[in-house]
């Protein structure tokens, strides 16, 4: 196969325009045992959001 054939499905996707999502008003401050802007205390809670927010399509 040749270079060129290879490159071209890479240069084409590259072309191609599309809308970039912008992520605003996020804000992750490390502080001390908290990462993440919620409670750490109920971990299933934790994880039942971290699922629905993975699930929906967020992030």
């Amino acid at each position: 196969m040749s270079l060129l054939l290879r490159s071209t499905p890479i240069r084409t996707a590259r072309s191609i325009p599309f809308a970039r999502q912008q992520l605003r008003f996020a804000h992750f401050e490390n502080t001390v045992d908290t990462a993440l802007p919620t409670s750490l205390k109920n971990k299933y809670w934790l994880a039942v959001k971290i699922i629905i927010y993975a699930g929906t399509g967020f992030g």
